[in-house]
């Protein structure tokens, strides 16, 4: 069997594009928020071991979900997300999601009707262990089901130092030249077995 160089070159960048840790179903929370006034707590944690929580904290009143406070340190970021959405730092920046709750570039909380059923909600925070923003490369989901009012978490996945996640999936993002020298790796090596051919 002959090796390629192309097909080489290929497999590194492929292992380099993993570097990110997910974990599923276990980094993210949902509990009763009424220490802090609120119906509900949602919990999401800045490291893959779980030991560096941050939260928001809302209320639901029928499909509408409203922040009532947060926590500050690096705070997170909440957004309206679906199935098999790329959640990343350029679908955020390009206003792909409705904002619940938004830190940096400008602070934004916005009531978000999730409506009744299943839904999805993309955060995004960071761990540099102090107040601040950079880096925000920790991008996770959950799935929340909505009974008239009443909220259960059923999924949810955190991916840690990537650059971003598919809503619903534990799929990260590849880093954007990554992608783009894979299809051009990938066309390079289709050319060549044709020529080969």
């Amino acid at each position: 069997m002959k090796t390629t160089t192309s097909t080489l070159c290929l497999c590194a960048l492929l292992a380099h594009t993993t570097n990110a840790i997910v974990i599923p179903g276990t980094n993210v929370t949902l509990s009763n928020g009424s220490f802090a006034g609120a119906d509900y707590a949602l919990t999401v944690y800045q490291d893959s071991s779980a030991t560096d929580p941050t939260s928001i904290f809302f209320d639901v009143t029928n499909s509408t979900l409203s922040i009532v406070t947060y926590n500050i340190d690096e705070a997170s970021d909440w957004f309206l997300t679906s199935l098999n959405d790329e959640f990343s730092s350029s679908t955020i920046s390009s206003n792909d999601f409705q904002v619940l709750i938004q830190h940096a570039p400008s602070f934004q909380i916005n009531d978000v009707d999730a409506g009744f059923g299943d839904f999805y909600l993309g955060v995004n925070t960071g761990n540099d262990q102090g107040i601040g923003f950079p880096p925000r490369n920790i991008y996770g989901w959950a799935q929340l089901r909505n009974s008239g009012g009443s909220l259960t978490l059923l999924d949810s996945a955190v991916s840690y130092a990537g650059n971003g996640i598919m809503i619903g999936t534990t799929q990260v993002v590849p880093e954007p030249s990554a992608s783009v020298l894979i299809g051009g790796l990938l066309a390079l090596a289709y050319a060549a077995n044709r020529r080969r051919n």
